[in-house]
């Protein structure tokens, strides 16, 4: 797409009107009143309409003498085709096609959708929408849409595939004197969509953040295309995105625990985090984070110093640090004192700096002076709260002053109504950031800090890790699948389990305990004393998940006599709690002790392909969700990530004077995993669990996998 397209010299607005209620008459008025220089071509098919709002209007776009860049399409559905046609022969390179009737309504609106496409395409025609709100650069004062009013310039960049987002959108950014560079309403996104525009917008030189507002996310390959762009739009410019529609509808019949754990929520956030675009979830976070992005400067570190007249407050915004990667900062010794010359005796001069609540904006400026100061703090949170001393206006202004100067990251918090207003249109007519609670100050905080750009330029020297499989061990596994298959009726979701499932990973040189399979009482005494006690028995059943719930589980087999013992109680047990389901025996296997339980899971998200799944395992895992996820395939720097994210973090690391575990076996059975779910698209679930972790090494323990 050219870069141009975007900044026509001449547009026609198809289906212009001279009434005031139409939309093509508001929509003509935008166009002239944002202050457009370009030249403008009202096309009404009425002949004896000669001009409309003082431009000479055309019954067609091919009357006009001049050459047309774009044309906004504000006329029926039924009529958009032949209108189109016309823009093809005219040369117009860009239709906004504002016009509803299309897709969204189904039945005929699908077809014409497909009628205009095939038409464009032969033309060389560009479409944005159908079914959208219109466009908007601020940089030529081009308002192409029917929204209320013409934004101020700024740098921040809008994508919305909602025309009524993008119009609370603008009325925020009215209200908090936020200025915009782009404004697109995606629509039905049939031709031109985010992956279009992200690149467009990571070049404009007017563009500073890209926020966007999506319902789908584009692409053919899963998220593969969006992952591909938004990787090298992150790396030059944050992109925020709220991604609407991520609720779960209904549950499979068959469900691992991987499948009660991952989701389409899980897939989003994964493909974003990968991506390096940063997610908003809520409308409140995507305001924030725009103005955060847009008027603060990014900290040198994660260290905030809080000053407040008020101690609830601060500690309210310590508890918001604590739950974040940013760190409250140590003062040290040199400022303490400092401040302890300037600030009353009852005034708490450690972090968070209590000015105590007759402060007034003197003592503000004096504690802004020390902190800024402060070697150990790389930014500032300076809370408000009106009392009968505080000078709401005066403080303001001292905190802008300083906002302005300093080198510092220093973000003013305005509690409360009425009063605190004063202040906070002090900063937001100044363009300056201001918050009113300080939850929502240190996200954004937060953001800024931690823009993941960065960390993508990492990324870049870690591409997936694609392992080379021999096509034996892959045509193993596609023949283990098709077997279990045959067994079960059609689109019916089929378990693999046991040592059918152990097979499955060997193939993948994924480490398994040492096991048998025992149909018969006098084979499991056999089989367990060459395996060497103690061991453990499980039934070994494509129709039973959790074993344990049926009695399908002995551990701490220590001779031949308690083998036989079990056996027979294991076949008991089954019998009398799952008296229907097929039996192919009893597993033995090797028993391990002292490892730390762990957890590997997959499952193959519909839209966005395999996603895998690390924390922590055995019974413990549905009930804490100490997990973590990523889309497949897997590189080390996804893997890091995800380990680092884990609360159980620190037990891998080494935690209370216990040695570290095996992290590169972590990672090998993961990057494996991974593999197995790209080249085996037949699986749907998959489950280690657990995952037994040592200090010199990972044993998967008990495995299953769905296929579909």
């Amino acid at each position: 797409m050219k870069s141009n397209i975007f900044s026509p010299k001449s547009i026609a607005i198809i289906g212009a009107s001279p009434h005031k209620k139409k939309l093509g008459f508001q929509v003509l008025k935008n166009v002239i009143d944002g202050g457009y220089k370009g030249k403008i071509y009202p096309i009404n098919i009425d002949p004896s309409i000669r001009h409309i709002q003082s431009h000479k209007s055309y019954s067609s776009v091919l009357k006009v003498p001049g050459k047309i860049d774009m044309a906004v399409f504000v006329i029926p559905a039924k009529f958009v085709p032949q209108a189109l046609q016309e823009c093809g022969k005219k040369k117009i390179k860009l239709a906004v096609i504002i016009s509803a009737g299309f897709k969204e309504v189904g039945g005929e609106g699908v077809e014409l959708e497909k009628q205009i496409l095939k038409i464009a395409k032969k033309s060389g025609i560009r479409i944005l929408g159908p079914n959208c709100l219109g466009f908007i650069n601020t940089k030529i004062k081009l308002n192409a849409s029917f929204a209320p009013s013409m934004p101020s310039d700024g740098n921040v960049a809008v994508v919305s595939q909602s025309g009524a987002i993008c119009t609370a959108i603008l009325d925020w950014a009215s209200k908090n004197h936020i200025g915009f560079s782009k404004f697109f309403s995606l629509g039905n996104k049939s031709d031109i969509t985010e992956l279009d525009l992200l690149p467009y917008l990571a070049s404009d030189k007017q563009t500073s953040v890209i926020t966007s507002y999506l319902e789908n996310v584009a692409g053919n390959n899963g998220g593969d295309d969006f992952r591909g762009v938004a990787e090298k739009t992150t790396l030059k410019k944050p992109v925020v995105i709220l991604k609407a529609g991520i609720s779960e509808k209904g549950a499979a019949a068959i469900s691992s625990h991987t499948g009660s754990l991952a989701g389409s929520n899980q897939a989003i956030s994964s493909l974003f985090k990968q991506s390096g675009v940063i997610r908003a979830n809520s409308l409140e976070d995507l305001f924030d984070y725009a103005e955060a992005f847009s008027l603060l400067k990014a900290p040198t570190g994660n260290r905030v110093a809080i000053i407040t007249n008020a101690g609830g407050p601060g500690v309210m915004t310590t508890d918001a640090i604590e739950g974040t990667k940013l760190e409250l900062a140590t003062l040290t010794n040199e400022t303490q004192e400092k401040l302890k010359k300037v600030l009353p005796p009852a005034a708490n001069i450690h972090n968070p700096i209590d000015l105590v609540g007759d402060a007034d904006d003197l003592r503000y400026k004096n504690a802004l002076n020390i902190i800024e100061t402060d070697k150990n703090v790389d930014s500032i949170l300076v809370l408000l709260t009106p009392q009968t001393s505080t000078k709401i206006e005066a403080t303001a202004e001292l905190v802008l002053k300083k906002i302005k100067k300093s080198s510092k990251t220093i973000i003013p918090i305005f509690m409360g109504g009425k009063r605190a207003n004063h202040g906070i249109d002090i900063f937001e007519k100044n363009h300056s950031a201001v918050f009113e609670y300080p939850e929502r100050a240190v996200k954004a905080l937060e953001k800024i800090s931690f823009c993941q750009s960065c960390e993508m330029g990492i990324r870049k020297i870690y591409p997936p890790k694609i392992l080379k499989i021999k096509k034996s061990r892959k045509n193993k596994v596609n023949k283990i699948i098709v077997g279990a298959r045959r067994a079960v009726p059609e689109n019916q979701p089929t378990l693999i389990a046991g040592s059918t499932a152990d097979e499955i990973l060997k193939q993948y040189d994924i480490p398994i305990l040492k096991s048998s399979l025992a149909k018969a009482r006098s084979e499991a005494i056999k089989k367990s004393k060459k395996i060497g006690f103690p061991v453990v028995f499980k039934i070994d059943s494509p129709d039973i998940i959790h074993k344990s719930d049926v009695g399908g589980v002995i551990v701490g087999i220590k001779n031949e006599k308690e083998a036989g013992v079990a056996f027979s109680k294991i076949m008991s047990n089954i019998k009398r709690n799952a008296p229907r389901a097929k039996i192919n025996g009893i597993m033995i296997y090797e028993m391990v002790s002292l490892g730390i339980e762990f957890f590997i899971g997959a499952k193959r998200d519909p839209t966005y392909g395999p996603l895998v799944g690390f924390g922590l395992g055995g019974v413990f895992v549905e009930i804490l969700k100490d997990v973590s996820f990523r889309l497949a395939p897997l590189s080390y720097f996804d893997i890091d990530k995800m380990i680092g994210e884990l609360k159980s973090a620190k037990i891998i690391s080494g935690a209370r004077g216990k040695g570290s575990l095996d992290k590169k076996g972590i990672v090998d059975a993961l990057i494996k995993v991974s593999n197995l779910m790209i080249n085996h698209p037949q699986i749907s679930e998959l489950d280690i669990n657990p995952l037994a972790v040592f200090e010199n090494r990972v044993v998967a323990v008990d495995n299953r996998l769905i296929i579909l």
